[in-house]
């Protein structure tokens, strides 16, 4: 075979390779972010129909997911970049983390319900 084509045919191979570990890889690590938690799966999925949605004028929730039993908000702060001074993320995460929170305690349907046995 010319030396040529073995090249071609090598980064070929190769690429096949490096595609399939990383597919399926990427793949393999992705299902382990799940809870197991088919109330908490349930409860992202009906979330993720929603978004992305505006919450105000400066937020944006992107997605949900959740892992173990982790519920996650992802959220995007649509007027300021990463850098700018006079983002303060700190008081950010704190004031959505009380809001949350107050969610959570007084939002009856972020009750936690025990599964029925089938």
């Amino acid at each position: 075979m010319e030396e040529g084509k073995k090249k071609i045919v090598t980064q070929v191979v190769l690429f096949i390779v490096v595609f399939a570990v990383a597919f399926f890889g990427t793949k393999y690590v992705m299902s382990g972010l799940k809870s197991g938690n088919p109330e908490l799966e349930k409860a992202v999925a009906e979330m993720n129909k929603d978004c992305p949605k505006a919450i105000d004028s400066e937020t944006r929730l992107d997605s949900a997911n959740t892992f173990e039993n982790t519920f996650q908000y992802n959220y995007t702060l649509i007027n300021f970049t990463k850098g700018d001074p006079k983002l303060d993320l700190e008081s950010i995460k704190k004031g959505i983390q009380a809001s949350a929170q107050e969610n959570l305690e007084v939002n009856p349907t972020m009750k936690s319900h025990p599964l029925q046995p089938q």
